[in-house]
């Protein structure tokens, strides 16, 4: 069992053990919130292998260089990528 108490003073908190920001206060940052739509965008058109995402005028030369499937696991990598980037701007753990 877990005693949070013991927690709270082995991290060094004084009073309640409690969240360090006021949750009335805290906005999502709306540029993160684009780019994590847009990382699973990218991952959901890799992994569903939609015509019109792989066959588009810029996706050609990854598929020339890296074929089909290097080209889904390519973009599904970048998604994944810009995904957990927006993640991190949206919740304030990148700032800029």
């Amino acid at each position: 069992m877990l005693n949070v108490e013991l927690v709270c003073e082995q991290i060094h908190m004084s009073g309640p053990c409690s969240m360090p920001i006021d949750l009335k206060d805290w906005q999502m940052n709306p540029i993160g919130i684009l780019l994590f739509a847009a990382g699973l965008f990218s991952i959901a058109g890799a992994a569903f292998d939609w015509d019109f995402f792989i066959n588009s005028r810029k996706a050609r030369l990854i598929v020339a260089l890296c074929g089909r499937i290097g080209a889904r696991i390519f973009y599904g990598i970048l998604g994944l990528v810009i995904a957990v980037a927006g993640a991190s701007i949206a919740f304030g753990i990148i700032t800029g």
